[in-house]
């Protein structure tokens, strides 16, 4: 299935198998818990495509692609228990056990909402550290 529009895919994040249950009827995999920002996965736009790849890892570098899934992030936000059908694999799902949405605030969102910040700045004008003219002075001056 192509995507919905001109895509260049870089990778994002890189999973390790947590557990797996090969059983015939039903393989089920699970990884561990990770979070990514909005941001590196889509570039803010939650309407672009999310492309999910899984692969067969192999000794001599020729990874088995088994399947891809392709969702935004609005339509993962809008249903958690969502279940998307892999591409190349019939019957094969992927699902989410914890999926959550967390707003990341801006320096400038904490100052408007309250966030007080206190600056000390001193300067030093004691020559106890050296002549500035001298190259081993902590006043040195780098001209």
């Amino acid at each position: 299935m192509p995507g919905r529009g001109n895509h260049i895919w870089k990778p994002v994040y890189k999973s390790e198998l947590k557990s797996s249950n090969n059983n015939r009827n039903q393989a089920q995999f699970e990884f561990n818990q990770f979070s990514l920002l909005v941001q590196d996965m889509c570039g803010g736009e939650r309407d672009k495509e999310v492309k999910v790849e899984f692969f067969q890892s192999s000794k001599n570098g020729r990874h088995k692609n088994l399947g891809s899934v392709l969702f935004t992030v609005n339509e993962a936000k809008a249903d958690a228990n969502v279940e998307l059908s892999l591409v190349k694999q019939k019957g094969a799902k992927l699902s989410f056990s914890k999926l959550i949405f967390q707003k990341r605030n801006s320096f400038l969102e904490y100052i408007f909402g309250g966030c007080e910040l206190n600056l000390a700045i001193a300067i030093d004008f004691t020559l106890s550290n050296g002549k500035p003219t001298d190259r081993d002075s902590l006043h040195n001056l780098n001209i």
